[in-house]
């Protein structure tokens, strides 16, 4: 819900072509859209193109993404053969050579800082050190806006995850939950050897590490509660903090993240966080050092030879994900340059990619998209009138941020190699976490943005008050400003529509709309709002995406309600400025809901989805396009008057 350093170990041309209308499917008669609207408008598709090796998921988002990597590729290339920054960095992973003949030598003197911690305060060093160079462990920083004090940053401690979902994993022998325990520390076996363990030493030790992992994730959240933004901002004062989270060397932590003498911390979790030091403090340190070994391994095995990459594929693709091969080397260095240099890539991206017409006619939609938004919140009588004043007024005070931002931020200034990727990949890093440091004493900077520009991933942040679409995002098939009003409404309008409806979803309606921490509706109002989103998390957990395997409503109850809130708001929109009248009217939204789906067509590697189901927040494509079903206009379109779909008027759901 904001914008956050966090670290851890995630073409409109000059001359574009029009895009087609989207085509209304020829499906055999016997799927009917009240029956199965994605087979209705997707099945050919999805029979049509399997599961390449090397991806998870195949669908319109992913060739969304691969479209913005293949761009992405061209200018990096480009880079490389200037030997200008971002290409040097691009050329270090792309020398594989190197990096076999190195072995683990970059990390050396990373795994020796590790061998010196022989007391509590040299772990505590030794945990903040690691931090700044992306390895998360025990006590994670993550430097954001401050949800009580708009405008300004701070640093929330959060809980160091374990490497296997919860508790449950950890005591798993049988099924995939007991493979997915096993492929783990097959795994983890396999890094503590890289480090030079002896094998007959590794599996024993890396069951101790196991034993502890296990203790931790007894106390640790689900991600359902994760999200929940009021239950996760406990600011306290650090001259008590020692007293209020006891068990760990805080001021030796703080120095080595490079933090002088912080007033105020948010503690995002206390009684797990305090839950977690007390494992850790009565653990031995010969088992937090091997913690320390594998964390570091599990973040930089990507960056060093061949054979650690290898057993990390085997584990995160073949075991978690279901994948048998790699995505080629090109679009791995491609990512690593979108990560850790975004600033100086989103430049060139914009330069090339995203003409002046596509910013204005994407700007030109999200303004009708908040237009019928409101119009919507104005007509919502379940909620108090002052409450819809509030949330009137958010909305209208809310930046939309269109393709890049006013200001462009410093681009990094750190030595880069072509013969030391992990080198690269640790400096850099170190410098964007000392920016954000930095930020701590700032006012924050609105006319910027944290986020790349080349990746096509909208985002809400209610702290900001802000919504931001991103260039990469604004492209066909998700966007193209000659393309049929019907198709740019229902995908661009939809994706609007849905981030500025988060800023007041089950967590944005939390915070105000100056981007405070504060409840500005009535226990009432609240209560009206939450049995509304309990009806639709209800309805979601009807879904049952594989065997015995069913929608976790809780967990996905945002994504969810800002789906169905910029479906209808955008439907609303390209009836007002758009959609024709009479009888081309029906066929119109045939077209925009055609395009919905087709926007949401997805298919997943079995491993991957069940992985996907009880940790992530978006439901499945399947389950985000039958949001149709509350829709009154959409039964319309189609004619459904029954079916696996179909809901009477009344059960249908609005929120707004």
């Amino acid at each position: 819900m904001k914008s956050a350093f966090v670290l851890l170990a995630g073409l409109l041309g000059a001359a574009a072509v029009a895009s087609p209308a989207p085509s209304l499917p020829a499906t055999p008669p016997q799927v009917a859209p009240g029956d199965d609207f994605d087979r209705y408008v997707n099945g050919s598709w999805e029979r049509e193109h399997p599961v390449p090796a090397d991806r998870t998921s195949i669908g319109m988002w992913p060739d969304i993404q691969a479209k913005a990597i293949e761009q992405s590729r061209t200018l990096v290339e480009e880079a490389a053969t200037a030997k200008a920054p971002m290409g040097i960095l691009y050329a270090s992973y792309m020398n594989q050579s190197v990096r076999d003949r190195e072995g683990l030598r970059p990390l050396r003197s990373w795994l020796d800082r590790i061998d010196t911690i022989h007391d509590r305060t040299a772990l505590a060093t030794a945990i903040g050190q690691l931090a700044k160079i992306d390895v998360g462990a025990i006590v994670v920083p993550v430097i954001e806006e401050d949800d009580g004090h708009p405008g300004q940053s701070i640093l929330t401690l959060r809980e160091g995850r374990p490497g296997l979902p919860n508790a449950d994993a950890y005591r798993a022998t049988e099924g995939p939950a007991g493979a997915r325990r096993e492929a783990y520390r097959t795994y983890l076996v396999a890094m503590l050897t890289a480090t030079g363990v002896p094998p007959s030493e590794a599996a024993g030790r890396v069951d101790a590490v196991l034993a502890l992992e296990a203790r931790l994730a007894e106390s640790q959240l689900g991600p359902a509660a994760q999200r929940d933004a009021v239950g996760s901002y406990h600011p306290v004062p650090v001259s008590q903090l020692s007293s209020r989270v006891p068990g760990f060397a805080w001021s030796s932590w703080f120095a080595a993240l490079g933090i002088e003498h912080p007033d105020r911390v948010n503690v995002a979790h206390p009684a797990v966080l305090r839950a977690q030091l007390e494992v850790v403090a009565a653990a031995p340190l010969d088992v937090l050092r091997d913690l320390l070994r594998l964390k570091l391994m599990n973040t930089y095995s990507r960056y060093v030879d061949t054979r650690s990459a290898a057993a990390r594929l085997a584990y995160y693709g073949g075991a978690l994900r279901g994948t048998t091969a790699e995505p080629p080397a090109w679009k791995r260095g491609v990512d690593l340059v979108t990560n850790l240099m975004p600033e100086t890539l989103g430049r060139a991206y914009v330069e090339h990619y995203f003409p002046p017409a596509a910013k204005a006619r994407a700007q030109a939609i999200a303004d009708d998209v908040r237009i019928a938004l409101a119009a919507r919140v104005n007509k919502a009588t379940w909620l108090s009138p002052s409450a819809r004043a509030e949330v009137s007024r958010k909305l209208k005070r809310t930046r939309i941020s269109i393709g890049y931002p006013d200001t462009w931020p410093a681009a990094p200034t750190v030595a880069l190699r072509e013969d030391d990727l992990a080198g690269n990949v640790a400096r850099l890093t170190a410098w964007r976490f000392d920016q954000a440091v930095a930020r701590l004493t700032q006012p924050l900077d609105r006319t910027t943005w944290q986020s790349p520009v080349s990746v096509p991933n909208a985002y809400a942040s209610a702290a900001a008050n802000e919504v931001i679409f991103p260039a990469a995002l604004l492209q066909p098939p998700l966007f193209d400003p000659t393309a049929d009003p019907a198709a740019n409404y229902a995908r661009l309008g939809a994706t609007i529509g849905h981030e500025l409806s988060h800023l007041f979803d089950d967590q944005g309606l939390h915070y105000d709309a100056d981007g405070r921490l504060r409840d500005t509706w009535s226990t009432t109002d609240a209560q009206r709002f939450e049995a509304k989103a309990n009806a639709l998390a209800k309805q979601l957990e009807g879904y049952e995406p594989l065997p015995g395997h069913h929608v976790n409503g809780r967990l996905v109850l945002g994504e969810s309600l800002a789906d169905l809130t910029g479906l209808l708001a955008a439907h609303d929109a390209f009836a007002a400025k758009a959609a024709p009248a009479g009888e081309g009217r029906r066929e119109a939204d045939r077209r925009f809901f055609t395009a919905w789906a087709q926007l949401w067509r997805t298919s997943y590697r079995e491993a991957y989805l069940r992985t996907l189901l009880p940790s992530d927040a978006h439901p499945p494509g399947a389950v985000r396009l039958s949001t149709v079903r509350n829709v009154d206009a959409w039964y319309d379109a189609f004619d459904v008057r029954r079916g696996a779909l179909y809901l009477a008027p009344s059960e249908r759901i609005r929120i707004w």
